[in-house]
């Protein structure tokens, strides 16, 4: 039973890691409290109108134009006038906020752009699960991504603790392996906590599976507030990733297929990071 628990445990760990590394730098930013926002800027774009052309069909016009994809679908609230009348854009997205008036007299845009900054982006990365519906390739794929993540940490948790359960039932929750017993107890000390985060990440993720306004605010309450904790979890995290990865490397002889699909997940991962922080 103990071999198949560290299997499901690795496998586990394997597929939550990314998602993992992406919280450990939000926690310690959060912790640090590196800045949230770029300065805002404002820039101009032409613009051709459109004779009879709706404000919605406006809308997702422009977010095409603009190469504003992550802000698609184009909800309804993002669509108003200012007070002169003025069609105005509100278009949130992963990476910051761009907000366009059209000025079609002078066939230009005026553009308010501000922009998250990495941790502030990474954030919301993290947020994005399953149940988000997006009009970006990528970021609905990220989404997939991070809905398996988000299961596999509690198998991660539950396997771990059954582990430990079984050291502590043999006596043998000591070993003379520096780096595992470095893993096991970072565990050990992290674990009521990094369970907390978890299983309040479920309200948030699933919010129409439970209809109770007061565990959602209780979740999101632990989720937005103790900087302190988030970033002592952010370390834990990475300690645990590192140790994680060295133990499983050198656990067996015959990695290559299990290395190979590691790598090249992880690298497809970064590589939707980093094309939508391009965006």
């Amino acid at each position: 039973m103990n071999r198949t628990a560290k299997r499901i445990h690795t496998y586990a760990g394997l597929l939550t890691l990314v998602n993992l590394l992406v919280f450990a730098v939000t926690g310690i930013a959060q912790a640090l409290h590196w800045p949230r926002l770029l300065p805002a800027v404002t820039a101009y774009a032409d613009y051709q109108p459109v004779p009879g052309e709706r404000d919605r069909d406006t809308a997702d016009r422009l977010a095409s134009l603009l190469g504003l994809t992550l802000a698609t679908p184009v909800q309804p609230t993002a669509i108003q006038h200012d007070a002169a009348g003025h069609l105005l854009l509100d278009f949130y997205h992963a990476n910051g906020r761009h907000r366009v008036t059209v000025l079609p007299d002078q066939h230009r845009l005026s553009i308010t752009i501000t922009r998250n900054a990495l941790p502030r982006y990474l954030d919301i990365l993290h947020m994005t699960t399953g149940v988000f519906r997006s009009g970006d390739r990528r970021m609905q794929m990220w989404a997939y991504y991070n809905e398996v993540a988000l299961w596999s940490l509690l198998v991660l948790l539950g396997s771990g603790a059954w582990m430990a359960w079984d050291r502590f039932r043999l006596r043998r929750w000591w070993s003379p392996t520096g780096v595992r017993t470095a893993h096991f107890l970072t565990a050990v000390l992290v674990f009521p906590l990094a369970t907390l985060y978890a299983v309040s990440s479920l309200p948030l993720a699933h919010r129409a599976w439970f209809p109770f306004p007061g565990l959602v605010t209780w979740a999101n309450h632990v989720h937005r507030t103790g900087g302190f904790f988030a970033g002592v979890i952010g370390l834990a995290i990475l300690a645990l990733a590192a140790s994680g990865v060295y133990l499983w490397a050198k656990g067996r002889s015959n990695r290559t297929i299990e290395l190979l699909v590691t790598t090249g997940a992880a690298s497809a991962l970064l590589a939707l990071i980093v094309s939508m922080r391009a965006s």
